[in-house]
């Protein structure tokens, strides 16, 4: 999910995709710290891809986030694939 991020970005702003994938990554961890450290409310983790896994080997296996986070990085990356071929590169 987080380098599907920038898949699209670059295909679409080319200029701005580092900043994105950087931003995406910090903002997770910022959540993850925020949460731990801080002891701030657990719900604002449903924006992380971390916080959708199942933790393992703590908590019982399930496939449903784990082909729900594949599709929609595989949507990300097939739309700023798409956006890449379109731009006028010649």
């Amino acid at each position: 999910m987080l380098a599907a991020i920038p898949v699209l970005v670059y295909g679409l702003l080319p200029r701005l995709a580092a900043v994105v994938a950087y931003v995406a990554l910090g903002l997770c961890l910022v959540l993850e710290f925020a949460v731990e450290l801080l002891h701030a409310d657990p719900s604002i983790l449903t924006v992380s891809p971390f916080a959708q896994t199942p933790g393992l080997p703590v908590a019982e296996f399930t496939m449903t986030p784990l082909i729900l986070l594949t599709i929609v990085a595989a949507l990300l990356t097939a739309v700023g694939l798409a956006a890449f071929h379109r731009r006028d590169l010649g």
